[in-house]
């Protein structure tokens, strides 16, 4: 994709072009035109059929820049507490204002912000003004941002500094401390006071500079850009008091500000700016989220298009095997086997169902209430009826085991052993076939065995 930078300076557009491709930025084209021409269309042949982003800026009066140090460390706290936290801070009544936070958590649930605030009026003002020449940026970011990216690609190994951009008749001053945008202000003089009163020009010039090196004494060093035929004469100004870092290509430094816009633009990390949301979008902007919206609700309609098409065609697939596997009639179908099948097994005959013939639990207490021995004082403390035997669907052979385990409080050893005879005795309900276990301890005896099986 593409960005292109725009600014307006004396009468004139200022543009650069960047790439950016698999994360990678690149500096396609920069450039001066008339501002009777149409930089998109003169630049098309460059874009290679893709989209083009048109970035402006706001100049550095229409912004303020805040930091803040917040005990917060969630970044739904922050942003909920972030417009009370500023009010004071900000020249626009809260109606009015738009904010654009950049969150730096720290450490002990601390976060330090950085703030970018402007107007709704100094936004729409902005967005007239280009509207004027039948422009529609895609993207509103503000200069000193655009410096400050400028000057961190360009100079990435030098973290701290101060830019300072001339133009013709006003110039922008900001200051840079590890990476971080500090401070920005634009002055009512330029390129033109210096032609037309030098002295005046370095006195406004010294003010400025005495002013930044004691808001930030650390910094020593300072990058010139914009369009300055006279650079030596400024350099000469500010060599007793800062360092001058050598400079790039003239053409280079006198488009800082657009390269730099489109480079905040294509980066789009948590420092970029985009003043221009919701009601304020470009016209692009807007027809573009409609087309990503009508192509992502079309293909969430093939979706669900194809999920049901191959949804139905995997069921059919099991339906039929299933068929297969109970032997469906040709033509069949799944309801109507089932149906058939509930159908049968509802009309089956009592007579004709698998019926055990075992004891049941209430024929063997029958047996055990009628007794001798239990009629003598003797008891059953414990009575457990087990099966543990049960024949398989589709068995051929229906075989049942019913299994016993009791405990016997007798009266006397006496009782306890006629007991025990009876049990070996029963033939009626109990298994001859299986041995009767019997122990016993002082008054307590237990027994286990197995009922009589059937078919």
């Amino acid at each position: 994709m593409f960005y292109l930078g725009l600014q307006s300076e004396s009468k004139k557009f200022q543009i650069a072009l960047v790439k950016k491709e698999k994360g990678a930025v690149q500096i396609v084209h920069v450039r001066s035109l008339s501002q009777e021409e149409n930089p998109l269309y003169l630049l098309k042949p460059l874009f290679q059929g893709k989209r083009c982003a048109l970035v402006t800026g706001l100049e550095s009066r229409d912004v303020v820049l805040r930091s803040l140090h917040l005990k917060l460390r969630s970044k739904r706290e922050v942003l909920s507490t972030l417009p009370f936290q500023v009010e004071n801070l900000l020249p626009y009544p809260a109606e009015e204002v738009i904010l654009l936070p950049a969150l730096y958590p720290g450490k002990e649930g601390e976060t330090d912000v950085f703030l970018l605030a402007t107007s709704n009026g100094a936004l729409s003002s902005h967005l007239a003004e280009y509207a004027s020449r039948n422009i529609d940026p895609d993207i509103v970011s503000c200069t000193p941002l655009a410096l400050h990216r400028f000057a961190a690609h360009y100079y990435a190994e030098q973290t701290s500094m101060f830019i300072c951009h001339f133009g013709e008749s006003q110039s922008t001053f900001i200051a840079a401390q590890e990476g971080k945008l500090l401070s920005s202000h634009r002055k009512n003089f330029g390129m033109s006071d210096l032609k037309k009163d030098p002295t005046l020009f370095s006195q406004e010039l010294m003010r400025v500079v005495a002013y930044l090196k004691k808001k930030n004494p650390s910094i020593g060093d300072i990058l010139l850009t914009g369009a300055m035929d006279q650079r030596e004469k400024v350099k000469a100004l500010l060599a007793p008091h800062l360092s001058c870092l050598t400079e790039k290509n003239p053409h280079v430094m006198e488009h800082a500000i657009p390269i730099g816009l489109a480079l905040d633009a294509a980066l789009s990390d948590k420092q970029s700016a985009q003043f221009r949301r919701e009601a304020l979008l470009s016209k692009e902007t807007v027809k573009m989220r409609k087309k990503n919206l009508t192509a992502f609700l079309a293909a969430s309609l093939c979706f669900s298009l194809m999920t049901l098409i191959f949804g139905n065609a995997h069921l059919k697939k099991k339906e039929n095997a299933v068929l297969r596997s109970i032997e469906a009639p040709k033509g069949a179908g799944l309801k109507q086997m089932v149906r058939t099948m509930e159908q049968s097994l509802s009309t089956k005959q009592r007579s004709q169902l698998d019926v055990p013939s075992i004891p049941t639990v209430s024929q063997f207490l029958q047996w055990l209430s009628t007794h001798p021995e239990l009629q003598k004082g003797s008891s059953i403390s414990h009575f457990r009826y087990s099966l543990v035997k049960a024949p398989r669907i589709n068995a051929k052979r229906k075989e049942y085991a019913v299994k016993i385990d009791l405990e016997l409080n007798a009266s006397d050893a006496r009782s306890a052993s006629n007991f025990h005879r009876s049990l070996l005795q029963e033939k009626r309900l109990i298994d001859p076939r299986q041995k009767v276990k019997w122990s016993g301890d002082h008054n307590l005896y237990r027994a286990t065995f197995f009922l009589k099986g059937g078919r």
